[in-house]
């Protein structure tokens, strides 16, 4: 007789196919919504620890539950031996469907989005043809405005286009309004299939930059992804996957990563500006200021320097008492955090760029090189991001001692390579297989000494690639280097389940 797995041998406790009871599952899920509303860790109920920020687990629970996922994907991805089967599947992917939702503010009002095509120049130079193809765009303004003699056109429209004319897939471009319609009404499952009627191999490209799209969410359409591939049967692969995106609109994984990977990196690496996470005693009783930002935001859109007094939307305390306390956001909601106050960012930060090739010495068989590295700075009277070039010319030494544009690249190419190289990549960093932007910023420590530390992480689709201000013309350089490595990607690299 089949007993309930979690009293086997207490009498009337199942059957149930060998799982747990409806009794027990009853009785487990109103003790999880009571420790919710304590705010206890629900991994099991003497847990005596706090939730992590934005999650219903402790710390070492959570970590737990992290690691188990991450060596279940860390053993998938190994080679098996000779005559074994492989761990994932290597799909032919037939088409990518792209699809994009509006900037706030409109991205040709920035020079950090659009690029200016002239059709008279190109018709002369003969250059990037793909380029024509994307000034035909019939997806309005959120991605094409016409200019004197010829357009803006968003960043994501010219790399897909021009990931369109080199591929060996089939690719569609459409909005965010489209797509919704589609997998409201489930027409998308037709799109998603050949002229026979079978389902089509379909990578469906999430892109945003500015803001999170409106109408349905992107939860949401994570969500509906799911079930048409459950229910319906649909070969489709959402890109960038979930996690991921979760994790880059949370934020608080990356700055975390990064904190661990400065703790096991080499001392001149270890430098850390300190993060209070906003839940349980701050952090940062002792620094007069700090800089408050919001997840699930972009642009700097919700990032404020206040001082010690100005709480905010914060929700640690300023001693060990919970009693003020406020409530911290529900799951999937925005949520503060606060960092030590940087002033040196005022003045500036590198962007570096980074793309993959196949090269069999690298990490799953791709290496990382450097594409650009951009200087930027906030404008303070209009808080606009200027942004040039970065140049060996650019260290002054009595302004940046030993540092150089050689010794940020090294920098940031060792993070790259240790986010590769986690165990936890193929879940939170699936993405730096093609691509990234990391951010650079210098601080003094108090030893007086100019140190690099990682500021943040932006995945490749939705980071500002400068392309109007620090690459010369035709400024196409990074819409070529990231279309080599997204294409080869998809066509020899994406599996079936990685």
């Amino acid at each position: 007789m089949q007993r309930c797995k979690r009293y086997p041998k207490k009498p009337g406790h199942g059957p149930l196919n060998g799982s747990t009871c409806q009794a027990c599952k009853t009785l487990r899920q109103g003790q999880r919504k009571d420790r919710i509303a304590k705010q206890r860790c629900t991994a099991n109920n003497s847990c005596p620890n706090d939730p992590e920020v934005g999650r219903t687990r402790c710390a070492k629970h959570a970590n737990k539950s992290t690691k188990s996922d991450a060596r279940r994907s860390e053993l998938a991805s190994k080679e098996q031996a000779p005559g074994n089967a492989p761990p994932h599947r290597l799909l032919s992917w037939d088409t990518v469907l792209w699809v994009t939702a509006p900037d706030n503010p409109p991205f040709h009002q920035s020079n950090t989005l659009a690029i200016q095509f002239f059709p008279d120049d190109r018709a002369v130079l003969g250059n990037d043809a793909w380029l024509k193809e994307a000034a035909k765009s019939d997806l309005g303004k959120a991605v094409l405005v016409p200019c004197d003699d010829g357009f803006y056109i968003h960043q994501g429209l010219a790399t897909i286009s021009a990931v369109k004319s080199q591929a060996s897939f089939s690719v569609l471009i459409k909005t965010w309004d489209w797509f919704e319609k589609q997998l409201r009404t489930r027409l998308l499952l037709d799109t998603c299939r050949n002229d026979n009627g079978e389902a089509r191999n379909t990578v469906i490209f999430l892109h945003w930059t500015t803001e999170e799209p409106k109408g349905m969410s992107l939860n949401d359409a994570y969500a509906e992804i799911r079930m048409l591939n459950h229910i319906h049967g649909a070969k489709i692969r959402p890109y960038p996957s979930e996690s991921e995106s979760w994790q880059e609109r949370f934020k608080i994984g990356d700055i975390r990563a990064f904190e661990e990977e400065a703790r096991s990196g080499p001392p001149e690496y270890s430098y850390r500006p300190k993060t209070c996470y906003g839940h349980g005693p701050c952090q940062l009783l002792e620094h007069e200021t700090s800089v408050h930002k919001r997840t699930h935001s972009g642009s700097a859109k919700h990032v404020k320097v206040l001082g010690r007094k100005d709480r905010g939307e914060l929700t640690c305390t300023l001693g060990p008492s919970k009693e003020n306390q406020k409530k911290t956001s529900p799951k999937g909601q925005p949520y503060w955090f606060h960092q030590e106050y940087v002033p040196d960012l005022h003045d500036g930060e590198f962007r570096v760029v980074i793309a993959t090739r196949p090269d069999a010495s690298g990490i799953r068989g791709r290496k990382g090189y450097i594409v650009k590295v951009a200087k930027t700075a906030w404008i303070r009277d209009t808080r606009e991001l200027a942004s040039k070039a970065a140049e060996e010319e650019d260290f002054e030494p009595r302004e940046y001692g030993d540092l150089s544009l050689s010794v940020i690249g090294h920098f940031a190419l060792y993070l790259f390579k240790r986010l590769r190289n986690r165990a936890d990549s193929l879940i939170y960093f699936k993405s730096l297989k093609v691509a990234v932007r990391l951010d650079v910023g210098i601080s003094t420590d108090t030893r007086g000494e100019r140190r690099l530390f990682y500021n943040e992480l932006t995945r490749w689709p939705g980071a500002y690639y400068f392309s109007h201000t620090i690459y010369p013309d035709p400024k196409t350089q990074v819409f070529r280097a990231i279309t080599a490595a997204f294409c080869n990607y998809i066509e020899h690299a994406m599996l079936e389940t990685s």
